[in-house]
């Protein structure tokens, strides 16, 4: 690791922040880019003095922020248009009006906790502008989950040191845990809609 060091302490500091700032951001908008591996990275950098720890953490709680408005506003503007111009019988009318009443209900909820939420991050940020949740408030509640979530991470990193791989290995399995548990809620709710369609089916005639 000290090889690694040596070579990013040779980088400019500038470029190092700009890639750090360019991959948090990416990670709202493309879900495969390891934007939580990268934080492990520069807490480690940080504590080893080669990254500024405050302007560090800060800068990727803006880069985070940053990539979750750019969907949200994405959604706002461009994506509810788009589907009610089309009226896709798989998301009529009908069932926008549903997507506004749950994310209404919840939303507030779901962005507190999206950050730990892992591989959906993108689809909150969508369907928070989607269904016109305000700006100010989606901006307010992923605030606090972004600064929670990079806070931990972030000083785990730093605490750990050279056991940094330690803490991405115990981010692999904790995403790992989240997956299934949404999965399965998720197939819970589709056997569970599919049973009571068939029963209102079975009902009516």
């Amino acid at each position: 690791m000290d090889t690694v060091l040596q070579f990013i302490s040779g980088i400019p500091i500038f470029y190092i922040y700009l890639v750090l700032a360019f991959t948090i951001f990416m990670e709202n908008i493309m879900p495969l880019v390891p934007g939580d591996t990268f934080l492990v990275f520069s807490a480690y950098f940080a504590g080893r003095g080669v990254l500024n720890p405050l302007f560090t953490y800060i800068l990727t709680v803006v880069s985070s922020l940053s990539g979750f408005l750019l969907i949200y506003l994405i959604g706002f503007h461009w994506g509810r248009d788009y589907f009610e111009r089309n009226n896709y019988s798989f998301f009529s009318q009908k069932r926008i009006q549903k997507a506004d009443h749950y994310f209404n209900k919840y939303g507030d909820w779901v962005l507190i906790i999206n950050r730990f939420l892992p591989g959906i991050r993108f689809l909150v940020a969508i369907i928070a502008g989607f269904t016109r949740i305000q700006l100010l408030k989606s901006f307010f509640y992923t605030a606090i989950s972004v600064i929670v979530w990079n806070g931990i991470i972030f000083q785990l990193g730093r605490l750990l040191g050279e056991n940094w791989h330690k803490v991405v290995a115990l981010i692999s399995q904790y995403n790992r845990v989240v997956t299934l548990i949404i999965v399965s809620l998720l197939a819970i709710f589709i056997i569970y809609r599919i049973r009571r369609k068939t029963v209102k089916l079975g009902e009516i005639k």
